[in-house]
């Protein structure tokens, strides 16, 4: 943290330490990295107000319920000054009185996009928005979020590790290590088709190198089996053929091979985590918890296991206890679920009892009871039948108006309708040739009108700012792509809110005024292109407003 007020300013590492931490010869690194980071900040704030003072480094130690202060000084650490709880009043006194230091200016030139924050949750990690807690508030070591990639538009789930939070006893190369095991198993099986994609690899954040880490894997908007279970259009022969390839990928990531020498235990199969993509294939979500066995890892001392599809072991011992054979538990536990009370899945049911024998050692692999579900199950013949359109997710690929795309993100989601983010395929081969949204309509009365809209809009001359609609289908239905419209990259309005100081630095105007001005004409401007045709937009707000290098962009039109 870094405290500013009327009397100066201090660089606050927290640590969730109590005093014991100051006899450990450990820690001196910790106090030499506030230490080089009090000293990078103290330019910063320097160059925007020369007449601050010293800037110090100070460590609050969170679980020191106790003073630190003897004899009228407080604790030091190679001159790092060193506060328990009870000492927050002394941490903060020598700033809270003066009249030198304009405290919001330089909050605003040291991290003009972190000032408004008052929530627990950041608003930003690193370059991610739109952050939503994944791990328990507890978890101060790893953080898993769903995050947005302004950049991109893209969706991810943001792996968070803080080393600040580990145990003083460790020394912090061996906390890094334990920290990195879990991106190693992501790593180590990314060429599995039943894994979210990697798109960030393990990488310090930026301004915390030593301290901090992150890396994110692909969002997964494949339909959870908690959701599609409960469908009725989730046939007998789709249900029994997802359990056998599910089965088989569960195989297939325990197996070892050249590659990966050691199985994987995932730890956290259940209905939510166990996806199926629209192909009919399973993808394993939540990796926050996976480990290669006999291997530390952040979770494995987590002991309070009260998942009903937690294998018996583990709810008795807690992840610690987890081996593959857990894994092979719950995933029965999950497929026998979507197959209870299906007529004609009994033999099914059967086979997968092997798996939920009590006592792990008598229970049967992954492998083999999918091979005792194929012995007899006869999977469908029948012709293929068209993937509806809420099923669509990441890779599924489809033709429309003669040209094949590829999902690369829902964009967003409802009742009456899905907005993707699409990737137009060369002919000739699977490269990419372009970034397009698709719209797709679900309600017939809706869709038709909706339709017919986008097609009278694309008449429209282009203009800079509004999202233009390529191409339109020639009818409706609900399984097929409605409007091709223009992919337009940037941030909502609503992200840069209370920042917009900020946003007329980096575009160049001499202040927010001026900067609001020229967007208004913008938009004024992009409007009346709209107005002149006829058309009313219909939602004109921050979330349908897109900033990107200070230019704004109306969006859907």
């Amino acid at each position: 943290m870094v405290i500013l007020g009327p009397g100066g300013a201090a660089v606050v590492e927290v640590k969730h330490w109590d005093a014991t931490a100051l006899r450990h010869r450990d820690v001196e690194h910790h106090a030499e990295l506030i230490t080089a980071k009090a000293k990078r900040i103290a330019g910063r704030l320097k160059a925007a107000d020369p007449s601050l003072g010293f800037i110090p480094g100070c460590f609050l130690f969170t679980r020191e319920v106790g003073s630190l202060r003897r004899n009228g000084r407080q604790a030091e650490l190679l001159g790092v000054r060193v506060y328990g709880t009870r000492d927050a009043d002394e941490l903060v006194k020598d700033l809270a009185y003066g009249n030198g230091t304009a405290a919001e200016r330089l909050a605003r030139s040291l991290a003009p996009r972190q000032v408004d924050v008052a929530s627990s949750v950041p608003r930003r990690i690193a370059r991610f928005d739109e952050l939503k807690p994944l791990s328990s508030p507890d978890d101060r070591f790893a953080r898993v979020f769903a995050a947005r990639d302004p950049a991109s538009g893209d969706r991810v789930t943001l792996h968070v590790y803080d080393l600040s939070a580990a145990s003083p006893l460790e020394k912090v190369d061996v906390t890094e290590r334990r920290a990195k095991r879990e991106f190693e198993v992501v790593r180590r099986f990314q060429k599995s088709p039943h894994l979210p994609g990697l798109v960030d690899s393990w990488q310090p954040l930026p301004n915390h190198d030593g301290e901090m880490f992150f890396f994110t894997l692909a969002e997964c908007v494949s339909i959870p089996v908690a959701d599609l279970g409960s469908d009725a259009g989730w046939g007998i022969g789709d249900r029994l053929a997802f359990a056998v390839k599910a089965l088989q990928a569960l195989a297939d990531l325990q197996a070892p091979n050249e590659e990966n020498t050691e199985p994987l235990v995932h730890r956290n199969l259940n209905p939510k985590n166990i996806r199926v993509k629209a192909s009919g294939a399973p993808l394993f979500a939540g990796w926050q918890w996976a480990r290669i066995p006999d291997q530390l890892t952040i979770a494995s001392g987590i002991r309070d296991v009260a998942d009903a599809y937690a294998a018996p072991e583990v709810r008795a011992g807690g992840l610690a206890a987890a081996t593959p054979a857990s894994d092979v538990w719950s995933l029965c536990a999950v497929l026998s679920e979507i197959l209870d009370g299906v007529e004609g899945a009994e033999e099914a049911r059967s086979a997968l009892a092997g798996g939920l024998e009590a006592d792990p050692v008598r229970r049967a692999t992954a492998a083999m009871i999918a091979a005792d579900f194929e012995a007899w199950i006869t999977l469908s013949e029948e012709a293929a039948v068209p993937i509806p359109a809420a099923r669509w997710d990441e890779g599924h690929e489809f033709e429309w108006n003669g040209k094949r795309y590829r999902i690369v993100a829902a964009l967003g989601q409802g009742g009456v309708g899905r907005t993707f983010k699409l990737e137009e395929l060369d002919g000739n081969s699977p490269d990419p040739i372009g970034a397009f949204v698709g719209k797709i309509a679900f309600n017939p009365e809706f869709g038709a009108r909706a339709l017919l809209a986008y097609k009278k809009v694309r008449s429209l001359a282009h203009h800079d700012g509004l999202s233009g609609v390529l191409e339109t289908s020639a009818n409706w239905s609900a399984d097929t792509l409605m409007a091709l419209m223009r992919w337009t990259r940037g941030e909502p309005l609503d992200a840069w809110r209370g920042e917009l100081e900020f946003l007329a630095e980096i575009a160049g105007e001499k202040d927010a005024e001026t900067l609001v001005l020229r967007w208004f004409a913008d938009l004024c401007a992009a409007l009346d292109a709209f107005h002149s045709q006829g058309w009313v937009h219909g939602d004109v707000s921050p979330a349908n407003i897109l900033v990107d290098d200070g230019r704004v962009c109306l969006i859907d039109t």
